[in-house]
């Protein structure tokens, strides 16, 4: 165990039993830590609530694989950076950090609420168990909470199914990060055959009038798609009358994007009739 005036860190020792929370005290001068990270440790809700909230100055908190935790609070006017990885148990994170530039989720989905105006950046990242209908309908609610803030959404996720909600409930939900411009998948696992139209079909739902998507995946080989998008003006999309988009919560991407920039290994400009089948051929997917 490590301590100084500005960093605290406890981490469960490889010569030790699992440390136990209630002997863990910050020493003399906790008031001036500005870093906290706790790793493997075994704090509780309540042993988080009676110590965190004493760190007044404290900028970056990092909760990884503390298991025991179920509903954070964080409070605080000072905090820039929150990493919250892999607290299995936990079902609820409520953050108030108008000063808070990073967040870093990785677990299951989860019940957050979130004050953060200086949020620019945010990397998320799901272990999915169970993609039911409820689990799909948690998942939009959760990166709903995002679209006030961040303009990037880092999105890791285990396969290309996963990230993509199923067409009845984008036909009766709000696409939830209206206001993502920049929005980059990470495909963790080994992707299952499909179509590269049909997985921004889902994603555009997901962020309608992106600015950009990034692909990232293992293919055989390391594969990076990006895509940039230019839109027709809104007032000339929203006067098109076109039947599928009549019952979507948010007009349909097929008929207000212009023109798609496409890179792989080379840049290429798409635009015209059919961009999208343009898209498929150009950048075909084949699972092993």
């Amino acid at each position: 165990m490590k301590t100084s005036t500005n960093t605290y860190e406890a981490r469960r020792s490889m010569k030790t039993h699992h440390h136990e929370a209630r002997k863990w005290r910050p020493v003399r001068g906790r008031r001036r830590i500005r870093s906290l990270h706790l790793t493997s440790v075994s704090i509780t809700d309540e042993w988080f609530c009676s110590h965190v909230p004493k760190l007044p100055l404290l900028e970056d908190l990092r909760l990884i694989h503390c298991d025991k935790l179920k509903c954070v609070k964080i409070s605080s006017p000072y905090l820039r950076t929150l990493h919250c990885v892999q607290c299995d148990e936990l079902v609820e994170l409520k953050v108030d950090a108008p000063n808070l530039h990073y967040l870093l989720y990785s677990g299951d989905v989860i019940s957050l609420s979130l004050n953060a105006l200086s949020l620019s950046k945010v990397d998320v990242r799901l272990s999915c168990r169970d993609t039911d209908t409820q689990w799909y309908l948690k998942y939009v609610d959760f990166l709903a909470k995002l679209h006030r803030f961040s303009e990037v959404l880092n999105l890791h996720i285990s396969t290309n199914e996963d990230v993509m909600v199923p067409r009845e409930l984008r036909q009766i939900l709000p696409s939830p990060l209206s206001s993502v411009k920049h929005l980059n998948l990470r495909l963790l696992g080994e992707p299952i055959n499909f179509s590269v139209k049909k997985l921004l079909d889902g994603l555009l739902w997901i962020s309608p009038h992106t600015k950009s998507i990034s692909i990232d995946y293992h293919d055989f080989n390391k594969t990076y798609l990006k895509f940039e998008f230019s839109y027709k003006k809104q007032l000339n999309c929203k006067e098109e009358t076109i039947s599928c988009c009549k019952s979507l919560p948010v007009s349909c991407w097929q008929h207000c994007i212009e023109k798609v920039n496409v890179e792989k290994k080379e840049t290429h400009d798409l635009k015209g009739a059919n961009i999208f089948e343009k898209i498929d051929l150009l950048c075909s997917v084949r699972g092993s």
